[in-house]
């Protein structure tokens, strides 16, 4: 089972997206083809840092070998999100160099210059030296990091695959996007064909709207942009059936895409190149082929040796608070 702990606030639909449909595909290029997990807990952490991800694996207590996926923003560099909560250091490739032992070569030791290059205080980076440990010991299986791009740099992956410790890790290599479909009302037909002519005739935007089907099943689909490469989807159908279609395009692993009523959403996920108006949903072959999908470290083998705890005494006043954290846990 998968545990999936997301930033809410950079992807407030990708938390919908895991929360509301606990069976879903995790599709990648394993060689035997597609499977399907279940999501054992969904964590939904605002504005996540990389102390928030050691802590909450941490707090869940996976037993050995569990697999985790992380939803954020990503670039081609760097899990787009802090080192420490509050402070502008990203987790790039640098900054997951020096936490996977590169620091202590370059600084000869000097945990306070390694400190002031990851912006953090010495205190604050011997906790997070100690949640790397714990969460190393758990030998992961699998890391599935859901954030624009992490999938094109193999050093990025590499270096994040050994914070870990897993023995498999995955990341997209284009933009990644979480979005919500509005389920429509069935129209009819010679008001469909009226909306189809308006398209035709050029009176809609059309790099906004495409048309998903053949008669008498087809949809006119609108897509409405959000900020960082989110979009929504509403739409108006020409029947059931094409709505119905449409679902098992966009989140295939529904088994009854009837069960969704007019009004209703369904959150689904896609890829995206560059270009904002050009999607690849996961029924789509391009899918898997844009997550890329490999092997780093035989967890049969012992874990990394694992740092000891820092003073008690020493190092309470440099950790946040837990009362200050603001956490949601959903099925714990």
């Amino acid at each position: 089972m998968f545990h999936a702990i997301v930033d809410n606030t950079a992807q407030p639909e990708g938390f919908l997206y895991y929360n509301n449909h606990k069976n879903i595909a995790i599709r990648e290029e394993l060689g035997n083809g597609t499977k399907v997990r279940s999501f054992a807990s969904v964590s939904a952490i605002p504005n996540m840092s990389f102390l928030d991800i050691l802590e909450t694996i941490v707090d869940l207590k996976l037993p050995t070998g569990s697999s985790l996926l992380i939803c954020s923003h990503g670039t081609e560099t760097s899990l787009y999100l802090p080192v420490y909560p509050e402070n502008k250091r990203a987790l790039d490739i640098t900054a997951l160099q020096l936490f996977n032992g590169w620091g202590e070569l370059v600084y000869f030791g000097n945990k306070a210059q390694m400190a002031s290059e990851l912006q953090v205080s010495v205190d604050q980076l011997d906790y997070l030296q100690m949640l790397i440990g714990q969460v190393q010991a758990l030998r992961i299986d699998h890391v599935a990091i859901r954030a624009c791009q992490v999938g094109r740099d193999p050093q990025l992956m590499a270096e994040l695959a050994k914070v870990f410790h897993c023995q498999n890790l995955s990341a997209p290599k284009m933009l990644d996007t979480y979005s919500e479909y509005l389920i429509p009302k069935v129209i009819a037909v010679d008001e469909f064909q009226k909306a189809v002519d308006e398209i035709g005739k050029g009176k809609a935007k059309t790099t906004n709207y495409f048309i998903y089907g053949n008669a008498p099943n087809r949809l006119i689909v609108q897509m409405r942009p959000k900020p960082h490469h989110r979009f929504g989807l509403s739409s108006v159908a020409e029947s059931r059936a094409a709505i119905d279609s449409f679902i098992k395009t966009i989140l295939p692993e529904v088994q009854n895409p009837g069960q969704f009523q007019a009004g209703q959403s369904v959150y689904f996920h896609a890829l995206s190149p560059l270009t904002r108006n050009s999607f690849t949903f996961q029924s789509d072959p391009g899918y898997e082929a844009n997550i890329v999908f490999k092997g780093y470290y035989d967890n049969r083998l012992a874990p990394p040796v694992q740092p000891k705890a820092p003073d008690a005494k020493r190092h309470f006043g440099g950790i946040r608070s837990r009362a200050r954290a603001v956490i949601r846990r959903f099925g714990r």
